[in-house]
């Protein structure tokens, strides 16, 4: 469930960025999203001690989570076409 709404919202986040708009609430929404998977698998791989799937779905996530906060942090600047 949570990747189809972070695939969703990245689909929308790509289109505002074609449409050269800013996507700070999809980016929030997929922050807030990515923090919640990487919280509750990096709980199972304490409980488990296995890599396979908890560490590296946790491991992902963190990696996601700290892009998407660095780019909450530095937004892409929207630029003007040359028309």
């Amino acid at each position: 469930g949570s990747g189809l709404i972070i695939g969703y919202l990245g689909h929308r986040s790509l289109n505002k960025f074609h449409k050269q708009q800013t996507a700070t609430l999809e980016t929030a929404l997929s922050l807030v999203i990515s923090a919640i998977v990487a919280f509750a698998m990096f709980k199972r791989y304490q409980d488990t001690q296995k890599i396979m799937p908890a560490g590296l779905v946790a491991g992902l996530s963190i990696a996601l989570a700290l892009f998407l906060a660095y780019r909450l942090v530095n937004p892409r600047p929207v630029t003007k076409s040359k028309e």
